[in-house]
């Protein structure tokens, strides 16, 4: 039974990662007032940069590095087509993060059939090195609560999602702040892809980020828009995929396609019971125009 418990939580650590680096941007994201449900698409399309980057490298020591630098770099520029859409266009959020979700599904297969159906493995990080990111990711969490929680800059952000004339009047762009949190947000996602791909799946396949991105949406919800909470939703739904690939390995009799809902079932049935209970910032999703001033 002890050996058990350790596993599941060396394995809701170790899968927790992607869904927490995604979800801690996604924080900064939501608090600054915006939403970008194109998450799943640009953590698919991180983890196919990181492929690529790591792949243009072979066996170098640095392939990784370059993979997941890579990662951020798309995981930006998706974050940037999402600002001058949506933050300074004023078009509607959730069609456009649709419409990243489905041009980078799209984008990433056809790019993978064309110049790397035959890849199969690519230099991943070492274990040493795995560790060093799952603290560095944990560490990521704790610095963002404290970043909005006690710097003016944190302060001003949570304000841009609250009250956004407010921060206008006092000097502040808010355009250009949601501008830098979806920036941010964007690159995060990237890096989630990325270290799926560098340190779990050593190869991409399509459509590998298999819901994380809108589950890192779900758990900024039960996270209670909380860089803290986010972590602790992270953790869960890590332990709970765990337990999904122990069952797996057991065999329970269940069939695999039952068993691999589990995760995102049991995710589910805990948001379902926070609902009522949670207050989103009160201009999550509206745009923000100068000109009503």
């Amino acid at each position: 039974m002890g050996d058990l418990v350790l596993s599941l939580i060396a394995a809701a650590i170790r899968l927790s990662v992607p869904i927490l680096l995604a979800a801690t941007g996604e924080v900064i994201v939501q608090r600054s007032g915006a939403i970008n449900i194109g998450v799943e698409g640009i953590l698919l399309s991180g983890a196919f940069a990181a492929m690529a980057g790591a792949h243009a490298l072979g066996t170098s020591g640095f392939a990784p590095w370059a993979g997941l630098s890579l990662a951020l770099l798309i995981g930006l520029l998706w974050g940037l087509v999402f600002a001058y859409f949506c933050v300074w266009r004023g078009a509607d959020q959730i069609v456009t993060g649709t419409a990243i979700n489905l041009t980078a599904l799209g984008l990433t297969g056809f790019l993978n059939q064309q110049g790397y159906a035959d890849v199969v493995r690519v230099s991943g990080f070492s274990p040493s090195w795995r560790a060093g990111l799952f603290g560095g990711a944990f560490l990521v969490a704790i610095l963002t609560h404290l970043f909005l929680r006690s710097t003016h800059l944190g302060l001003a952000i949570r304000a841009a999602g609250e009250h956004p004339h407010a921060v206008e009047t006092a000097g502040v762009s808010v355009r250009w702040l949601r501008t830098g949190t979806v920036a941010f947000g964007g690159m995060m996602a990237g890096a989630a892809g990325g270290y799926l791909l560098l340190t779990q799946v050593p190869t991409f396949i399509e459509n590998m980020s298999a819901g994380r991105g809108f589950i890192a949406i779900a758990i900024v919800i039960f996270g209670r828009w909380s860089a803290l909470g986010v972590l602790l939703g992270s953790l869960f739904f890590g332990a709970a995929d765990g337990l999904q690939l122990w069952l797996e390995a057991v065999g329970v009799g269940i069939p695999d396609e039952f068993l691999k809902m589990l995760p995102y079932l049991l995710t589910l049935a805990v948001l379902a019971g926070y609902a009522g209970r949670t207050q989103a910032p009160a201009k999550l999703g509206i745009p923000y125009r100068r000109e009503s001033l």
